[in-house]
């Protein structure tokens, strides 16, 4: 076969019909139309290349800029076969007028280019960048607006999209090709950027181009991704950052192809062959009946007799796995399957639950019936209804041939079932039948897919877009229609549905009867259409296409198509549909994806590989002679392509695994004897293949809940009957166990309630200088130690002592090697924290069992927001980067950077702003770029990934009784998160009234109430929200006057909810919010907390007064911090008071005698410090903590231990 380079040869085919011939007995089907196509613009554009030709400048830019205004959206033909948008063509116009001639035009476009410019870049508006583009490419502005755009793509992740911008602003690749003309920007950083979008999608050959890019631009310099100096340097510092801790890659398998771009090779485990062969032993396989939609009861019969082709081509069911499921859809139903328990389900039913269609689903389908579906932000989207495509209205009496795209919840909804809406590819009023094309795709929030309709014997295809969160039937963004052709013949149809392919910015649609179009994704406007010679739906010889579902596949700038009507393998340029290659004669079955460099793709014969760049031959298997055709979709999976084939007859199936690079097989290929052929997926550990009839599923030991839970019957001494029931073990002792089986702590009992106060004291210490409470947990009070040594005052004591909290005495104390500023206990386990690193001490003795130090990792930035919960120790590194340990042995459970963290950008980018455990399953993490992501606590993958304020919000979430989290995500509104779907509830704006002040609300909940306040000039407003609506409760809210109003710090009960307010305790009615009694309060001014304990309400001060003195001596910087004691006039002691919660009567008051306490602190060099003097409000650290065995008090240095009346 001939590599065909000529961009114009499968042209030259069209215009030369003696050398193109249809099947035999057929006439060719007349080439396809696209409405947006207009030979009226396109005459404008002949008579603008006249007055350029002629070097009338003027007239010719004020020509270009009418037929942009007018007829931008057009198409335009080049050449015989392809259309250009005329936006695009009016640019590149713009951008080869002579340098005199552009500034002229600049002059007049770029005003207006920079207002909405400088709008876009204060909103982070994309949509105005498009426009600064669309409208004045070649202006000033449009430079800046380029660049911002592929920025902004960036941080999305969305690094194809932004080589695309950014490669604008370079020379063009060819003469098509639009580029900015004479641009200011430095092309090695623009170039730069290039580099770091393709390391961060993994592009292959990365290091060759580094090293191409460091010989042409080595001492080129500047700042990029947040560093200063050379960019090659850079570059390479970071790829080896990538390279060292690279981002924890996706454990799902969302759609057809990995993902929208239908190409994603799966990530491989270490050791893949061998890990493979493990897991495909029978006794790691699971096996489905597709027809029955449950588990085998038998032996799979596979069909005997049958040709290698047609057997391929009955492989309907494309799977994918997502949250643990594996799901399946056919034309009524959508099962999941189970990976962990086995469990086969039922989701959705289109004739039960929505009076639908109930198709023929026997099997084996009829050839080319493929069955597709996408799951994207915990929804899951699917095709079902009509099986074929063909020219016929839905009869009145059934509803067989009606086309419905379902959308489904991944979670339960609160009813049990899962359906959000059903939409209709035909409007009940419209009687122009129309079918859907397949799955749709999901990207940035927005829903696309195809449909066909048929008029007058025309086949009429559209491209729709829809939000894709909306909890009904959404209504559309845009839609466009793309190509009308001649597809079918009285009473044709078709089973291969044609699926839409991401490809950067363009949405691309083959019709497989004569077309390719590409659209914008963000705007559905067309940007270029191409035309090959279509030969129907048979082969030369007669027979049917071999091809199986084979959409576009677009990798590293370029779109492969296999057009099932054309004899030959097409590469376009995706920015332009310009053909970079082609190849052929050659028939293609399955486009597998772009690996090492090489395109490949299996063939009826056997399994191919092209030079992606350039079409040249690579590798073709098998290269003994013979053939190998191919039985269900292969995969390519780290550096190897597992390639089914039907082998030695009928029924005979061999799976083969062969390198990318060179086709060759690995060592011991016998390892995958067990796997049958089909249509494969690898995701989350497991193998899964669906072939004709047959659903397969391998899942690692690990998974096998089932099977462990009855070992740990069987056994109970076994190590995982010990993780069941979450008993502590040394370090080490379940090297193997995955993070989801971390041991989880014995629940504590809800304490009993007390019959009234007064507490008597029992016990007093005194705490050792520097030693600081950090929690009592069960019967230990933890305290950390920062004491400067004696003898070097510039080194200090850190360490962790466990007091008795029954009588306050040191049972061990601990040194360790950073400051414990946290600790917390995890049954035999007392887990201790701080900035420089944490630790896991037996709570028997206090002996290190496990340490990890921030210094170890890549950046040694301080650690913070610890969160011990399921067996589950949670932090963060410098806000950018979330850790998960074992709390038992210390193990790193999974860790996950925060978007755009590699780049170390100043703040805010690249941060998570807040990180909060839901429960022991789920954390819901907010990020800087504006995304809200609920992540598995065992693993770290993400379950939901929605949009949310780009700022931080500026409360934390309020995590309420029933599981609902509240979150407050900017000054104007309060919404309730359901963790379990990811969904908004509901969200409640405040009244819009205009004396707010501007500062955000503040919430608070409890076991009866969700109360929310908001500030007014003239105080605060308080109101009760309905924690299912959030409509509010109260017709008239009380006004609280006071300068600043803490609601963490209340208490609530069934009836009133409890606070202080300027040494005021008072109680409101949760009726209406009323007053029920207020009681004064002697003791310090500043912020105090309400608690209840059984039938007691107590109140204590948490804010006291601290100063601060600092300067410098010599080498070395002195900081000498002190507070002063929580009191109302010195000598009074600390208050703690008791009330009844139903009269506020003073039943008790407690007074703690403290003293001042100051610590001084001596740094080497310390050269930032300055000199100076200040009192400021500090929060008090003191400890109150309330058991059924009475009250420990801690403050200033000092510890009381308190028991309960009897």
């Amino acid at each position: 076969m001939t590599c065909l380079r000529q961009q114009s040869a499968w042209l030259i085919l069209l215009a030369l019909g003696g050398l193109w011939s249809p099947a035999r007995g057929e006439e060719p089907p007349p080439p396809a139309a696209f409405p947006a196509e207009s030979k009226p613009t396109a005459a404008r554009i002949v008579e603008v290349r006249k007055l350029l030709a002629s070097k009338k400048w003027s007239e010719a830019v004020q020509e270009i800029q009418a037929v942009l205004t007018a007829s931008g959206d057009d198409l335009v033909s080049v050449n015989a076969g392809r259309d250009i948008e005329c936006r695009r063509l009016c640019h590149s116009l713009l951008a080869g007028l002579p340098p005199d001639a552009l500034r002229s035009y600049r002059d007049g476009a770029d005003p207006q280019a920079k207002k909405w410019l400088e709008q876009a870049a204060t909103t982070r508006d994309a949509r105005l960048l498009r426009r600064v583009v669309d409208e004045a490419f070649c202006s000033r502005p449009g430079e800046k607006a380029i660049d911002l755009l592929g920025d902004f793509a960036f941080e999305r992740g969305d690094f194809a999209e932004a080589e695309h911008w950014q490669r604008l602003l370079l020379p063009p690749l060819s003469a098509s090709a639009l580029s900015y003309p004479d641009p200011k920007t430095d092309p090695a950083r623009t170039r730069a950027k290039i580099l770091l979008a393709r390391l961060f999608r993994g592009a292959y050959g990365w290091a060759d181009d580094l090293q191409a890019y460091r010989k042409n631009y080595g001492v080129a310099e500047g700042e990029i991704a947040g560093k200063k100096g050379r960019y090659a340097d850079i570059l390479q510092q970071v790829a080896d950052e990538y390279n060292a801790d690279p981002p924890t890659p996706t454990t799902d398998w969302p759609t057809f192809g990995g993902d929208a771009a239908r190409g994603r090779t799966a990530v491989a485990p270490p050791r893949l062959l061998e890990r493979l062969g493990a897991l495909c032993r029978s006794p790691n396989q699971r096996q489905f009946s597709l027809r029955e939609r449950k588990p085998l009861e038998i032996e799979p019969v596979y069909d005997r007799g049958v040709g290698a082709l047609l057997s391929n081509r009955s492989m309907a069911f494309e799977p994918v796995v997502a949250d643990g499921k594996v799901l399946i859809a056919d034309a009524r139903y959508v099962t999941a399957y189970d990976l962990r328990t086995g469990a086969a389900e039922t989701w959705y039913d289109a004739a039960k639950l929505n009076n639908g269609a109930n198709p023929d689903l026997k099997l084996p389908a009829p050839p080319d019936l493929r069955y597709t579906l996408t799951v994207a932000d915990d929804r899951i989207y699917v095709r079902l209804g009509a099986q074929a495509v063909r020219d016929a209205p839905i009869m009145d009496n059934g509803k067989d041939d009606e086309s419905l795209l379902v959308c489904l919840s991944l979670k339960p909804l609160p009813n049990g079932e899962r359906e959000l809406w059903t939409m209709r590819a035909m409007a009940p009023e419209n009687k122009t039948y129309a079918v859907f094309e397949g799955a749709p795709f999901v990207h940035d929030g927005r829903l696309t897919i195809a449909s066909t309709r048929f008029v007058n014997g025309r086949t009429l295809t559209r491209v729709t877009c829809y939000p894709a969160d909306t909890p009904a039937i959404p209504e559309e963004l845009w839609h466009q229609d793309i190509c009308e052709t001649r597809e079918f013949a009285d009473k044709d149809r078709r089973y291969r549905q044609h699926l839409l392919t991401l490809a950067g910015p363009y949405v691309v649609y083959c019709s497989h009867s004569g077309a390719i179009t590409a659209l914008d994704a963000l705007t559905g406007k067309p940007v270029w259409a191409a035309r090959y010679p279509s030969r129907g739906d048979k082969t030369a010889a007669g027979d049917p296409s071999p091809r199986d579902l084979a959409p576009c596949l677009f990798a590293d700038g370029r779109l492969y198509v296999a057009p099932a009507d054309y004899e030959y393998l097409l590469c376009l340029d995706a920015a332009t549909g310009e053909t970079l290659w082609q190849r052929g004669p050659l028939e293609v079955v399955h486009l597998l994806g772009v690996g090492e460099g090489r395109l490949i793709f299996t063939t009826p014969t056997g399994l191919r590989a092209v030079g992606a760049d350039d079409g040249v031959d690579a590798w073709a298997l098998p290269d003994g002679g013979g053939s190998l055709p191919p039985a269900g979709r292969g995969l390519l999976i780290g550096d190897l392509v597992l390639w089914p084939t039907a082998s030695k007859g009928p029924g005979a199936f061999v799976i083969y695994a062969v390198r990318q690079r060179d086709g060759e097989q690995p060592d011991d290929p016998s390892l995958l004897t067990n796997i049958p052929a089909g249509n494969l997926v690898y995701a989350d550990g497991c193998l899964v293949c669906a072939d004709r009839q047959t659903l397969t599923i391998f899942t690692p030991p690990g998974m096998r809940l089932e099977e462990r839970e009855k070992q740990s019957r069987v056994e109970p001494e076994s190590p995982w009957a010990a993780f069941a029931a979450g008993a502590p073990r040394p370090a080490g002792e379940f090297g193997g166990a995955k993070s989801a089986d971390a041991p989880k702590p014995p629940v504590a009992p809800e304490p009993a309630p007390l019959s009234q106060p007064p507490y008597f004291r029992s016990w007093q210490a005194n705490l050792d200088p520097g030693e600081e409470p950090l929690r009592v947990a069960d019967d230990m009070l933890l305290c950390g130690l920062y004491q400067p040594e004696a003898q070097a005052r510039d080194r200090v004591k850190t360490s962790l002592a466990l007091r008795v909290s029954g009588t306050g005495k040191i049972r061990w104390r601990t040194a360790l090697s950073f400051q414990p500023i946290w600790a917390d206990r995890n049954g035999g386990v007392i887990v201790a924290a701080g900035d420089g690193g944490a630790a896991g001490l037996r709570a028997e003795d206090g002996q290190i069992i496990w340490r990890y130090d921030a210094a170890d990792a890549l950046h040694a930035d301080a650690l913070g927001n610890f969160h011990l919960i399921g067996g589950r120790l949670y932090f963060m590194q410098g806000d950018r980067r979330l850790f998960a340990l074992n709390a038992v042995n210390g193990r790193l459970l999974w860790a996950r950077w925060a978007p755009g963290a590699r780049l170390r950008q100043p703040y805010p980018y690249g941060r998570f702003f807040h990180v909060f455990p839901v429960n022991a399953e789920v954390l819901l993490v907010q990020t800087s770029g504006g995304r809200r992501w609920l992540l598995d606590a065992a693993t770290g993958a993400v379950l939901h990934d929605g949009p949310t304020a780009s700022e931080p919000w500026p409360r934390s979430p309020v995590l309420l009784p029933d599981g609902g989290v509240c979150i407050t995500p900017d000054a104007e509104s309060v919404l309730l998160l359901d963790p379990v779907s990811g969904r908004d509830l509901w969200t409640h704006r405040l009244p819009g009234v205009t004396t707010k002040t501007g500062e955000a609300p503040r919430v608070t909940a409890g076991a009866h109430a969700l109360l929310m306040a908001w500030p007014l000039n003239i105080g605060w407003r308080v109101q009760q929200l309905d924690r299912t609506t959030g409509k509010p409760l109260w017709s008239d809210p009380p006004l609280i006057n006071t300068g600043e109003l803490d609601v963490g710090s209340w208490s609530l009960d069934a009836d009133a909810f409890y606070g202080v307010q300027d040494r005021v305790l008072f109680a409101r009615s949760l009726k209406d919010g009323s007053l029920l009694w207020r009681q004064m309060l002697a003791g310090p001014s500043g912020r105090w907390r309400t608690q209840q304990f059984g039938d007691a309400l107590l109140a204590y001060p948490i804010e006291g007064k601290g100063w601060r003195l600092q300067f410098r001596w010599l080498t070395a910087a002195l900081q000498w911090t002190g507070c002063s004691p929580p009191e109302e006039k010195p000598g009074r002691g600390y208050p703690v008071v008791c009330c009844d919660p139903k009269t506020g009567r003073v039943v008790q008051r407690l007074n703690f005698a403290v003293a001042s306490q100051s610590v001084a602190r001596l740094d080497p060099g310390g050269d930032d410090v300055l000199p100076m003097f200040a009192m400021e409000k500090m929060e008090e650290r003191s400890l109150v903590h309330l058991s059924a065995q009475g009250m420990i008090v801690v403050v200033n240095g000092r510890a009381w231990g308190l028991t309960a009346a009897k």
